[in-house]
């Protein structure tokens, strides 16, 4: 069986390495959203499978495929369930425990907090994973810099060159997408097994394209021609370059996808489509019950013979209320950074009236 996405990739790329490169609005998260359609394609027709997709998107692109596709969305306008920076740790283990399919829409948080909490978790989940997953990092030059700025970014860049270069023996897998190939880490662009690159034309994303080129050892004159191509790509154009897991090089035509594309620019003059758009509805009550320290729920269905693809639904009776189960990292399931925000504010009003009460009876 192969994924289509407008030309066979085997379902090995689960735990191979992947760069998608593009200029804005060349429509790298438009291939993207074909590339998840493909992997949720396959995932639901299999009545049992260890293996998983985990979407990371730091701007807010890619909640549209749930129009068509049963996967739960943390964080953002569209999220099941809020995120913050702290949450990494605990999340990865919950998608590993729960072994579901999971986007992550990090759109609302501030950039340090995002690189924060994607640091966090990938470092967790390259630890603890055993089982095929994949996962999908949008604007990866973010999170893998060439150079990176602050110290977080110094983290999350280690932890995804950990999982490039050393997560195939634990089953893990990761499509970086970027639109400025320059700044992407030449550490993880050198390690992928398969590039596929659409339109680019700024210089300096140019010349990284060509040393990744004629790192495979192509010739001086056949990069060039490749390189012609590329500037003068269409939407839907492609390179798919992969000399040595596909071993093949040659120019590919996009599938058009099935799923709304959130990511699309709005159109001058035109209504916003995404107001007519219907996400699948997904219950919530068994993810919330797992972040509370209770894990009966999740067996239990998890061990059931439900469909995969109405495991998560809201089609589903709701089980009965969870047993309490004492945990270490258990607690109130609270993320919002506001009401986290009200919370300090108490703590520090009552306090400060401690402090006045006892400044009177002195």
């Amino acid at each position: 069986m192969n994924l289509e996405i407008g030309t066979p990739i085997p379902i090995g790329l689960f735990n191979k390495r992947l760069a998608v490169l593009a200029m804005q609005g060349a429509g790298k998260t438009y291939l993207a959203g074909v590339i998840e359609e493909e992997m949720l394609d396959y995932l639901l027709a299999q009545k049992e499978t260890n293996a998983k997709l985990i979407i990371i998107d730091p701007v807010g692109a890619h909640w549209g495929i749930r129009e068509k596709y049963p996967i739960h969305i943390i964080g953002g306008d569209h999220g099941d369930i809020e995120v913050d920076m702290d949450s990494g740790r605990l999340f990865a283990r919950m998608v590993n425990e729960t072994n579901i399919s999971v986007l992550f829409d990090l759109s609302q948080m501030e950039m340090e907090d995002m690189i924060e909490f994607v640091s966090k978790f990938l470092k967790e989940t390259f630890q603890i994973t055993k089982t095929p997953t994949h996962i999908i990092l949008e604007e990866a030059d973010m999170f893998a810099p060439q150079r990176s700025v602050t110290s977080n970014q110094k983290y999350s860049s280690a932890a995804v060159d950990s999982i490039v270069r050393r997560g195939r023996g634990r089953g893990l897998g990761m499509t970086m997408i970027t639109q400025r190939p320059a700044v992407l880490s030449k550490n993880v662009l050198t390690q992928v097994d398969a590039s596929i690159i659409l339109n680019v034309t700024g210089q300096r994303d140019l010349e990284t394209i060509k040393e990744h080129l004629d790192s495979s050892g192509l010739g001086k004159t056949e990069i060039n021609d490749h390189i012609e191509k590329i500037m003068k790509f269409q939407k839907g154009q492609a390179l798919l370059f992969s000399p040595s897991w596909l071993k093949r090089t040659e120019v590919i035509k996009i599938r058009e996808r099935i799923s709304f594309h959130a990511g699309a620019e709005p159109e001058l003059g035109k209504p916003d489509p995404s107001l007519k758009i219907t996400l699948i509805e997904m219950r919530k009550d068994l993810l919330i019950h797992y972040l509370n320290g209770d894990t009966e729920s999740l067996i239990k269905i998890l061990k059931s013979d439900a469909p995969r693809e109405n495991v998560w639904t809201t089609k589903q009776e709701i089980l009965e209320e969870p047993v309490e189960i004492e945990r270490s990292d258990a607690f109130e399931y609270n993320f919002g950074t506001t009401k986290k925000k009200l919370r300090s504010w108490a703590i520090m009003i009552t306090g400060a009236a401690f402090l006045f009460w006892v400044m009177t009876l002195l």
